[in-house]
């Protein structure tokens, strides 16, 4: 018994994790083949498939970057209406005999003319340079 004993305590349980990590949309090539070999076409069904969600990602974010130009581009323009607005609104009352009122009235609006500016000319970019 002593012998089962030592021999017992002589095994030792080596255990290993491997992990993997893959950064591609594509399966790894041995993956690739064992998916061919249980359905023949599958490695190029799967390039398909990976190419036309990398098509359709490309569209959506294209679509996304021409609605936030026309949301800007409106913005500006609704924007100077209505500083333009408060700056004629101003010069009007100025002349109708309110000076202080017409001052503060124009004034507006050329401070939220100046403010746009100084806000989006300050806006840090959004993309990364340093991704290549």
């Amino acid at each position: 018994m002593a012998d089962d004993e030592r021999s017992v305590r002589q095994i030792k349980t080596l255990e290993t994790t491997i992990t993997q990590t893959i950064e591609s949309p594509y399966p790894p090539s041995s993956e690739l083949e064992g998916y061919e070999r249980v359905l023949p076409g599958a490695a190029e069904r799967i390039f398909a498939l990976v190419e036309a969600e990398s098509q359709h990602r490309r569209e959506l974010e294209k679509a996304a970057l021409q609605k936030e130009s026309r949301d800007s581009l409106i913005g500006f323009a609704a924007a100077f209406i209505v500083a333009m607005s408060a700056t004629v609104g101003g010069g009007f009352l100025v002349y109708s005999g309110y000076p202080v009122a017409g001052s503060i009235f124009g004034l507006s609006g050329v401070a939220s003319i100046v403010g746009a500016f100084l806000k989006t000319s300050s806006k840090p970019s959004n993309r990364d340079d340093n991704a290549d």
